[in-house]
């Protein structure tokens, strides 16, 4: 049951009673799942996603939308946010024990809270909102039915994505360390290695490059095939991939915890309790981008950059240097939360090697024909074609990247060369400054320019702000680039256009928006040139109208403006009649 804002004394205690409550430790809490069906998760936390970590559990829903979820303790709502991508229909709620729940992907809120939603979403007049929900506006009990599952947003299939964060820092934290219910009597299988070098001199079996090995074993025990001894000299550091598996579930989840050992001493480690929302973009340095990037798959490398700062590692930094010569013994560790444990032995043959002047002990960069940027310090560099500007920390370690000026492939249409800033195998931490020169005649308005990333074949919008001659975008990406234009705008197709089918029964008015480059930015429509909630389902393309207490008696017009990222936009308009 919801309460609305206090009416009573009953309501009025209550809210001050939860107001002053220190945080308590998880294990003293007494949340509940916040479903009554068996959970089944189809990710969990910490998990290694793209460009990101995992910042809850995927709670499977049987395929299906609509089930009943619950609060898990009392509180109060304090965030609901809608938005045809992320969470989707989200809600957040406060409780007192010093947390706040995260509900996500859901199909529908709670009768009240839904009509408070709406409201607000007509008073902004915008379908996507982030509302702040005054304290105690909204009060529920545990095991309140709060919403219903669904599969909104950038949701996958039906399910629900839920959360714990720490309420006075939003760090996001473990939710099996608040509920239980998840059952898991299987071990991490481990899939993959990769071993590689961490100075100019340092050789993998006898070559100063990665070397991948295959893996065999079974139940807790990897090793190399036919228990193959690798040949090191120098420093190195190892990648390994890995996957969880919980009963009665094929998803292959992330690892809650990693551990190495080197001849017996702890040397590395990264556990999945806690994070911050900053350190999320982390995960680009954690693993071995390069190889994911070329679709390996996501290897935990040991070695940490010097401009990774995640506070998920819990031991030295993984870079493996033996002092003596001859067999030395790695184990690596992939455990999941229950404790299932699963152990890769690797024997390394440690072979002498002579430091020269020349090889410092320190890894080093060869930049011939490149440019090399800096992680610690600003970078700039300009040319005919293109310029670029970091700022200090922007990248994780020092990069080479190579620059190139070159015509378009005669499949492309652009307004500059093809502009090569580094390859898509490299990735930067925050955010840099990239200008490129339009150098070929513009026969179009400048507000359609924008560039675009050329990968494996294929334009990719980039947006981009056009001023002097020259389109700028901040990005993280590297690879090749060229400025191009956005001239067409959305398509609109209409799937239904009657509020009632022929029984008199309310349907909703539907249709198709798509747009061919830059994407849809915009999108309204209106009744009787009053503006009424359209939703926007973007992963399906779909824009509808579900009849409302705004929908005008009778016959009245219905238009719709679709607009793209460049301004481009398309108007449909009909009659209809309620």
């Amino acid at each position: 049951m919801c309460w609305r804002k206090c009416n009573t004394l009953y309501i009025f205690l209550l809210f001050f009673s939860l107001s002053g409550i220190a945080q308590q430790p998880p294990e003293e809490t007494d949340f509940r799942p916040p479903v009554d069906f068996r959970m089944l998760l189809s990710g969990t936390f910490g998990e290694l996603r793209s460009g990101h970590f995992h910042s809850g559990i995927d709670i499977k829903t049987g395929g299906v939308t609509g089930k009943n979820i619950h609060s898990i303790g009392d509180g109060w709502v304090s965030r609901v946010k809608v938005s045809p991508y992320g969470f989707g229909n989200a809600l957040y709620i406060t409780h007192p024990e010093g947390y706040t729940s995260v509900y996500g992907h859901l199909e529908a809120f709670n009768n009240d809270l839904a009509d408070y939603v709406l409201e607000e979403q007509y008073k902004q007049k915008r379908f996507s909102v982030d509302i702040p929900v005054p304290r105690g506006e909204f009060i529920f009990h545990k095991g309140d039915v709060i919403a219903k599952s669904g599969n909104s947003g950038s949701s996958a299939g039906p399910h629900l994505h839920f959360e714990i964060r720490d309420a006075a820092t939003q760090n996001i934290l473990n939710p099996l360390r608040f509920i239980s219910g998840v059952k898991d009597y299987i071990r991490p299988k481990i899939s993959g290695l990769m071993v590689y070098p961490e100075s100019d001199y340092s050789l993998i079996d006898g070559a100063n490059k990665t070397r991948k090995y295959n893996l065999e074993g079974w139940g807790p025990v990897y090793r190399l095939v036919d228990g193959y001894k690798i040949n090191v000299s120098g420093p190195f550091s190892i990648g390994v991939k890995a996957y969880d598996l919980l009963n009665d579930s094929h998803n292959k989840n992330g690892v809650y915890r990693y551990e190495m050992f080197v001849d017996g001493e702890k040397t590395f480690g990264w556990q999945a309790d806690e994070f911050a929302f900053a350190e999320t973009r982390y995960i680009n340095s954690l693993i071995d981008y390069a190889s994911y990037a070329e679709k390996n798959g996501r290897y935990v490398r040991t070695a940490i950059d010097p401009n990774n700062r995640l506070s998920m590692y819990n031991g030295k930094n993984g870079v493996i240097e033996f002092d003596t010569p001859g067999e030395h013994t790695v184990k690596f560790l992939a455990l999941d939360f229950a404790g299932d444990t699963s152990v890769l032995t690797l024997n390394f043959i440690a072979k002498p090697y002579k430091k020269t002047v020349e090889s410092l002990p320190e890894k080093s960069i060869v930049c011939d024909n490149r440019v090399l940027l800096k992680w610690n310090n600003p970078n700039a560099y300009k040319n005919d074609y293109f310029s670029l500007k970091t700022n200090a920390g922007a990248l994780f370690d020092d990069l080479c990247i190579k620059v190139k000026n070159e015509a378009l492939p005669e499949n492309l249409n652009g307004y500059s060369g093809l502009i090569t800033v580094g390859n898509s195998l490299q990735v930067a931490y925050l955010n840099y400054s990239l200008s490129v020169k339009v150098t070929e005649e513009l026969n179009c308005e400048n507000e359609k320019l924008c560039l675009a990333l050329y990968n494996k074949g294929n334009p990719v919008y980039s947006g981009g702000q056009y001023e002097e001659g020259a389109l700028t975008i901040r990005t993280r990406n590297f690879g090749s680039w060229f400025i191009t234009a956005d001239t067409i705008a959305p398509e609109i197709k209409p799937l239904n256009v009657k509020v009632k089918d022929g029984n008199g029964n309310k349907r909703n008015l539907r249709f198709r928006i798509k747009d061919d480059f830059s994407g849809i930015a915009k999108y309204n429509g209106y009744l009787d040139d009053q503006w009424v909630l359209f939703q926007y389902d973007a992963k399906n393309n779909l824009l509808f109208y579900k009849p409302d207490k705004y929908l005008p008696e009778g016959e009245c017009e219905l238009k719709l403006v679709v607009e793209d990222a460049r301004g481009n936009e398309a108007v449909y308009r009909t009659m209809i009649k309620n």
